[in-house]
C-alpha cells in the first residue's frame, strides 16, 4: 500500500475509442517501453474476440492476475477487445482487477465504450478509486486531421504546408469533410511513412504526393520499380508516362524527380541484397532506416535479383541523371531509352 500522503499509482489502463489505429499505437508503445525496462519474458497477450467461454481464457494469464505476490517480477498483460468477451468471462476478468499485483501492468483495449453496459460502469468505478486509467481515442476530422498529418510528418523530420496536407488527404480520399465515414488512420499513416522513405527533400510537395502515394491503384513509383525488376518494358513505359502526365511542372523536371525516386529506391534494394548475400541484414536495415514492413516487401521484390544486377541498375540511374540534365534531346525519349536498358539487365 502507498504510504500516507503518497498518491496511489494505477497499474491498469484501458485504451478505448473509435480510433483503433491510435489505440494500437498506444499498445505498441507500452509494450516497447516495458521490454526496454524489464525484458520480453514478462509480456503476455490475448484477444477477447476469439474467446467463447471461460475455458478459452489463457490459464497462465488467469493465474498471474489472481496472484498478488510482490516478488514475481514485473509483468505486462495486454487483453484486446474486452467488449467482445462473453459475459461470464468479462465478469471473471473484472473480478481479478482488485487482486492483481501492482507490479503486473494490465492493458485492456476496447472499441467505443457503451456507457449503458455493466462493463463500463465497473471500469468507471475502478477509475474513480484510482485503480485504473481510462483513455479514449477519438478519430481526428477536418482541421484536426490536417493538423495530425502535419504533426506526424514533423515527428519524422519533414515539413508540410497546411494546404499540401489538405491536398494529401484529398488525394487519398480521406478528407473527413467529404464523407460520413471515419478517416482510415492506418492508411494515412502508412502513406506518410511511404512518403518519408522516398522523399529527396525535407519538405513534402504536391508533386511528391502525386508520384509516391497510392491515390489510385496503379501508376505509382512502386509499380515502376516492380516493372523494371521484372524486366517488363511495356509496363514500365506505360507507368512512367502516366506518372509524368500527373505532374504539374515541365516534363524534364518531372522526369528528373522520377529518376531521383528510382535511384533512391534501387540504392536501398542493392544495399539490402548485398546484406542478404553476406548475412548482415541487421546492419543494412539500420543504415536504410526502413520500417520492418518495408524491409519485408523489399526482400520479396529482390529475391530473383543478384547484388550485381541491382548495382548495375543503380549505377545506370546515376549516370542517366547527368545525361537527362544536359541533353537537348526529347527528355521523354531519353527516359524511354533508359527504361529499355534497365529492363534488359538480367
Amino acid at each position: 500500500m502507498p504510504k500516507k500522503g503518497q498518491e496511489k499509482k494505477p497499474h491498469i489502463f484501458v485504451f478505448s475509442g473509435e480510433n483503433s489505429f491510435a489505440v494500437e499505437e498506444k499498445v505498441v508503445f507500452w509494450r516497447n517501453e516495458f521490454v526496454k525496462k524489464y525484458g520480453s519474458n514478462g509480456v503476455y497477450a490475448c484477444d477477447g474476440a476469439g474467446m467463447q467461454d471461460a475455458n478459452s481464457f489463457p490459464a497462465q494469464l488467469k493465474n498471474l492476475m489472481r496472484s498478488a505476490s510482490l516478488f514475481g517480477g514485473s509483468k505486462l498483460s495486454v487483453i484486446k477487445n474486452i467488449e467482445k468477451l462473453p459475459e461470464n468471462v468479462s465478469e471473471m476478468l473484472l473480478s481479478y482487477i482488485p487482486v492483481t499485483a501492482p507490479s503486473h501492468f494490465l492493458v485492456f483495449t476496447i472499441g467505443k465504450i457503451d456507457k449503458r453496459k455493466e462493463l463500463f460502469k465497473t471500469l468507471q468505478k475502478y477509475e474513480k478509486n484510482g485503480t485504473l486509467v481510462i483513455e479514449e481515442f477519438k478519430t481526428p476530422r477536418d482541421s484536426q486531421l490536417a493538423q495530425w498529418v502535419q504533426n506526424r510528418f514533423a515527428k519524422k523530420g519533414y515539413a508540410i504546408m497546411p494546404e499540401v496536407a489538405a491536398f494529401f488527404l484529398d488525394h487519398l480520399g480521406q478528407n473527413g469533410s467529404h464523407t460520413f465515414e471515419a478517416p482510415d488512420m492506418m492508411r494515412i499513416a502508412s502513406e506518410i511513412s511511404k512518403l518519408c522513405s522516398y522523399l529527396n527533400e525535407k519538405e513534402v510537395t504536391q508533386d511528391a504526393i502525386d508520384t509516391i502515394t497510392s491515390g489510385e491503384p496503379s501508376g505509382k513509383i512502386f509499380d515502376l520499380s516492380d516493372a523494371i525488376l521484372a524486366g517488363n518494358l511495356k509496363n514500365a513505359l506505360s507507368i512512367s508516362h502516366t506518372l509524368v502526365s500527373q505532374q504539374r511542372g515541365a516534363i524534364k523536371q518531372s522526369l528528373l524527380g522520377l529518376l531521383g525516386y528510382l535511384t533512391k529506391e534501387m540504392r536501398g534494394l542493392a544495399i539490402l541484397r548485398g546484406a542478404l548475400e553476406t548475412h548482415n541484414t541487421d546492419a543494412s536495415e539500420k543504415l536504410l532506416d526502413w520500417s520492418p514492413q518495408r524491409v519485408w516487401i523489399a526482400k520479396k521484390k529482390i529475391h530473383s535479383r543478384s547484388f550485381d544486377q541491382l548495382l548495375s541498375i543503380y549505377k545506370m540511374l546515376i549516370y542517366s541523371e547527368w545525361d537527362l540534365k544536359r541533353s537537348s534531346l526529347n527528355p521523354q525519349a531519353l527516359f524511354d531509352t533508359l527504361l529499355y536498358r534497365l529492363t534488359a539487365i538480367h
